[in-house]
């Protein structure tokens, strides 16, 4: 199963168990009322304890097998310091753009009247420490690497990773109904 595929369904899976959690207090049957024998509490549209607790441990296990399986691509391969090093490109193009709005340098003459009465000139200059030629070299090069950055983790998301589990098992996992509705 491709990388990619795996963290889709990994994300997919992650949702269905908070959702789970979410919903199993208020569907499971704890059990039965009896009074002389007679059932007398029993809902016969929920779901039992256990049988919800099997699906659940069942997807926290391949959550945690697909984390698992991830973790160790991510550390042989070198993707997740990629994709920080991408986002840290990301980061800087922001600020350094956001420098380019705030460098320009400017001449500007105003006028203050003293207590005096007299008027006076003021010259007033802002002189950037790095100019907008600089930031913008700067841009370009972060764009260039972050763009090579990314065809790399591209790369990388396409190989293939063994999963224990087929694409169809791990679909039908998210898929598990923790609602009021009979379960699988």
């Amino acid at each position: 199963m491709k990388v990619s595929d795996v963290l889709g369904l990994k994300k997919s899976l992650e949702n269905a168990i908070r959702s789970a959690q979410g919903n199993i207090q208020y569907v499971a049957q704890y059990g039965q009322g009896i009074e002389d024998g007679i059932i007398v509490s029993a809902e016969e549209s929920g779901q039992k304890f256990g049988d919800l607790m099997t699906v659940f441990k069942q997807m926290l296990e391949a959550n945690h097998t697909l984390n698992s399986v991830l973790a160790s691509y991510n550390v042989k391969t070198g993707l997740s310091d990629m994709v920080r090093a991408r986002e840290n490109c990301k980061a800087l193009i922001g600020l350094y753009s956001e420098a380019i709005q705030r460098s320009k340098p400017s001449k500007q003459k105003r006028v203050d009247r003293l207590q005096s009465g007299e008027t006076k000139v003021v010259e007033t200059e802002f002189r950037p420490f790095t100019s907008a030629k600089e930031l913008k070299a700067g841009i370009k090069a972060l764009r260039l690497e972050a763009m090579q950055l990314q065809r790399d983790i591209n790369a990388l998301n396409e190989a293939e990773l063994d999963v224990p589990y087929t694409e169809e098992e791990l679909v039908e996992l998210t898929m598990a109904d923790f609602s009021n509705s009979d379960m699988l």
